[in-house]
């Protein structure tokens, strides 16, 4: 995604000063993108959630869940800038 990013940057200086606004706002989505997926992947960005139910299955067993809050910052900020 970063590759993305510096790629998009790129290509806004090819582009006339008009026409950038567009390699600008992807070039955005991509860097939110990858500081997202980079903290998902360091194991940061999470909150502990308690469970309601409690189950005896080794594979699912405990008393909280981890809820990756990152992801949704990284959706709400791709969907608002659809709007453009």
């Amino acid at each position: 995604m970063i590759t993305s990013t510096i790629a998009f940057m790129g290509l806004a200086l090819t582009k006339p000063r008009q026409h950038r606004i567009f390699h600008y706002i992807t070039a955005m989505i991509t860097m939110v993108a990858s500081i997202a997926y980079f903290s998902m992947a360091s194991n940061l960005g999470w909150t502990g959630i308690a469970v309601e139910f409690i189950r005896d299955d080794p594979e699912v067993r405990g008393f909280y869940r981890e809820i990756f809050y990152v992801r949704y910052v990284f959706f709400f900020c791709r969907d608002t800038s659809s709007i453009y």
